[in-house]
C-alpha cells in the first residue's frame, strides 16, 4: 500500500508495458512512477500549467512514449529519454470537451483520443498532422481501446452504447444497444474478439464476444 503525491481525487492509473512499475497521472498534471514492488516514488512530471487538467494517459507498446488528454480537448505526447520525460509535441486540441481516453495503436506511431463531444481522432506522430477521423456519434464517448493488432477499435457512450470500427476501412461494423444502463466507463479488448465492458459506477461488468471482420463480410456476402 502506499500514498501518491497530487490530488487523490480521478487520478488514472497505468502500469507500464516494459516494466514493473504503476504509473499514476493526477489532474494537477502530476506524473509520479512507482516501482514495484518497493513503490518507490520518482515524480516525472511535477506540478505545472503546461499538463493542468489531465484527464487520461496512455503508453505506446514498447513503453517509450506517453501520451495525456486533458479536459480542455488538447493532447500532450512526451517521450522517455535517458529516464526523462521530454515533450515530443504539443498543441494538437481534437476535441472542444474531455479526452475522455487516449491510446496508441500497435504501430506506435499512432494516437487515437475519443470525447465527449462524439468524436474520435487520429494523430499521426511522423507526419505531425491529423490522420483520421471516425464519424461522431450523437452521443458522447466516455471509453475506448485498440485490439492487441490495432486493427479494431471499441468505444462506449454515456448511454450505455459500444461502438466497433474497422480501422483500415474507417468502417463502424457494429453497434451494441443497451450493454449497460449507465456509461460505459472502462473497456479492455484483450483480442479482436473479446470485449469486457464496466459502467461508470462498476454495477454491471460484461464480456462480450464479437464476430471477426471475415465473419461480418461473409455474412454481407450472404445477405446479398
Amino acid at each position: 500500500t502506499f500514498k501518491p503525491l497530487g490530488s487523490a481525487n480521478h487520478a488514472t492509473i497505468e502500469f507500464s508495458p516494459t516494466e514493473d512499475a504503476l504509473f499514476v497521472l493526477h489532474p494537477d498534471g502530476q506524473l509520479e512512477r512507482f516501482t514495484l514492488p518497493s513503490a518507490q516514488r520518482t515524480t516525472l512530471l511535477p506540478l505545472q500549467s503546461e499538463t493542468a487538467s489531465a484527464h487520461s494517459v496512455s503508453f505506446s507498446d514498447d513503453g517509450r512514449r506517453i501520451a495525456i488528454g486533458r479536459i480542455d480537448g488538447s493532447v500532450l505526447a512526451f517521450k522517455f529519454e535517458a529516464g526523462r520525460l521530454v515533450s515530443e509535441w504539443e498543441g494538437w486540441k481534437p476535441h472542444f470537451e474531455h479526452v475522455d481516453r487516449v491510446t496508441y495503436l500497435s504501430d506506435g506511431n499512432t494516437v487515437v483520443t475519443c470525447s465527449r463531444d462524439g468524436g474520435i481522432k487520429f494523430w499521426d506522430l511522423g507526419s505531425n498532422e491529423e490522420s483520421m477521423k471516425l464519424n461522431p456519434a450523437r452521443d458522447a464517448f466516455y471509453s475506448m481501446a485498440a485490439s492487441t493488432n490495432g486493427k479494431r477499435l471499441v468505444a462506449g457512450t454515456a448511454s450505455g452504447q459500444v461502438h466497433l470500427w474497422d480501422v483500415e476501412s474507417q468502417r463502424q461494423v457494429l453497434v451494441l444497444e443497451e450493454v449497460g444502463t449507465l456509461p460505459i466507463n472502462r473497456i479492455a479488448f484483450p483480442d479482436e474478439n473479446t470485449l469486457a465492458c464496466a459502467d461508470y459506477k462498476g454495477i454491471g461488468l460484461v464480456v462480450i464476444k464479437v464476430p471477426t471482420w471475415e465473419q461480418i463480410k461473409a455474412e454481407e456476402s450472404e445477405s446479398n
